[in-house]
């Protein structure tokens, strides 16, 4: 019973009030402590615990959607995809640490995307999704021509034309799989038109 009423949304909210208040706690003591303006510290955590619970406590309004379906199928196909994409996140990780330690030791003598481990996870990172692949190509491509290309195409197949396109089969397998659990708790014939039924009604729920 305890975990029916903690639902993500009811966490996300949580988190999303207790950021909010730990702001507002460095906020009072740097009042009370007659400051005028916060140590570089303070101001950096107020503007973190600010910046995180806003934006959770803004997350958790979509716990209304759960009343539109045509809203709620999309954050419910979020619910449905995350075990798996969360799994299939840690099946690659250590593929993709391998890339970037791989980049890092043969181009960050020459290449400024390769320049650091870290550069080259953010490098790698904008590569999955399609971004600076080009201009990452050319700056391997430069310092050692035939392990650059070797380096690039690599990534970009398992990266890029596999791993993405799994992502892809996960979410739309769960999009349906939301679909089929709004279907069976509400009974809405547009539901079951979109799952391949009869056509539905003017409007969607």
């Amino acid at each position: 019973r305890l975990m029916s009423v903690l639902s993500v949304h009811t966490l996300v909210a949580i988190a999303g009030a207790a950021l909010l208040a730990g702001a507002a706690a460095v906020h009072l003591q740097g009042q009370l402590r007659a400051v005028r303006s916060l140590p570089v510290a303070d101001r950096g955590r107020l503007s973190a615990c600010t910046a995180f619970g806003m934006a959770l406590c803004w997350c958790s309004l979509s716990r209304y959607y759960e009343w539109a379906p045509a809203l709620y199928a999309f954050t419910h196909t979020l619910q449905r995809a995350g075990a798996n994409s969360f799994a299939l996140v840690v099946a690659v990780l250590p593929i993709f640490l391998g890339f970037a330690l791989a980049g890092t030791v043969l181009f960050s003598d020459s290449t400024g995307s390769f320049a650091g481990f870290s550069t080259s996870c953010a490098t790698l990172w904008a590569m999955c999704l399609g971004d600076e692949v080009n201009e990452a190509f050319r700056q391997a491509y430069a310092a050692r021509p035939v392990a650059g290309r070797l380096f690039t195409y690599a990534f970009s197949f398992v990266f890029y034309f596999t791993i993405s396109n799994i992502f892809v089969f996960l979410i739309e397998a769960a999009h349906y799989a939301a679909l089929r659990d709004i279907l069976s708790a509400s009974g809405s014939a547009n539901v079951h038109a979109l799952l391949g039924g009869d056509s539905p009604g003017p409007g969607f729920g």
